[in-house]
């Protein structure tokens, strides 16, 4: 698996819409709690998941918002 920095590089390469979310974000305004993983949320448009989804081409890609993991590509 791609280390996060690697596919944080990937997403801005690829000019996708996405903000940082989560503890990381909250680390960013001045919090004193660190967490050691990120958190993202992209735009949902089509044109950015294209986006998305090329610039994570070969790195497995899924969604974990549900029960079972699913793949946002075959």
């Amino acid at each position: 698996m791609p280390d996060t920095k690697t596919i944080l590089q990937k997403i801005l390469e690829n000019d996708i819409d996405f903000v940082v979310i989560g503890g990381l974000a909250a680390t960013l305004y001045g919090v004193s709690t660190v967490t050691y993983d990120i958190d993202v949320c992209f735009d949902f448009s089509r044109a950015n998941i294209e986006k998305l989804l090329k610039a994570l081409d070969g790195m497995n890609p899924r969604v974990r918002a549900q029960k079972d993991w699913t793949p946002l590509s075959s």
